[in-house]
């Protein structure tokens, strides 16, 4: 007599021990799959990409509470270049020197609250558009390769109060 068996349709999972091994080898192999290495940005001192650049920082280096004030203080001049470097070039790495350079480096740099104007500024400057949808694409494509960095509509309305929005 032939003995055949047909796979099963059940939800439930084959309790062989074969799929068992299965099963154990699959979450081993997810457990080992390594992330990728984040890089520190740099940032030179265009204040346009100072948030960009605070963003990423904060996330990987100032929030983390594993590392001591000095390190954070050492990977910040390590990502500073030009006239950013310059701004934190006298403050000493000991003692409060990392909250000191923090607080210089987002006085001189953090334009956040101004950039909602400059964005406004340079879009009002735009040729108007007529209503040809390619006049539109033209208008679009010169506003987005005259500026170093892309806008986000969201951040600009939200930095932008409620009354001027309506």
């Amino acid at each position: 007599m032939l003995n055949c068996s047909t796979p099963s349709t059940s939800s439930q999972p084959n309790t062989d021990m074969g799929e068992a091994a299965s099963y154990t080898s699959r979450s081993e192999r997810q457990i080992k799959i390594r992330k990728p290495v984040l890089e520190i940005p740099t940032f030179s001192g265009n204040f346009r990409e100072f948030n960009s650049f605070w963003i990423v920082f904060d996330s990987l280096i100032h929030s983390d509470e594993e590392l001591s004030e000095v390190d954070k203080f050492l990977f910040l001049r390590q990502a500073l270049k030009g006239k950013a470097a310059v701004a934190l070039s006298c403050i000493p790495v000991v003692g409060d020197g990392y909250q000191t350079a923090v607080s210089i480096l987002k006085k001189h740099f953090d334009r956040s609250a101004s950039m909602a104007d400059i964005i406004v500024n340079e879009i009002e400057r735009l040729r108007r558009a007529s209503d040809t949808p390619r006049s539109c694409r033209e208008t679009f494509d010169t506003r987005e390769t005259e500026r170093e960095v892309p806008f986000d509509v969201s951040e600009i309305l939200n930095a932008i109060d409620r009354d001027t929005v309506l």
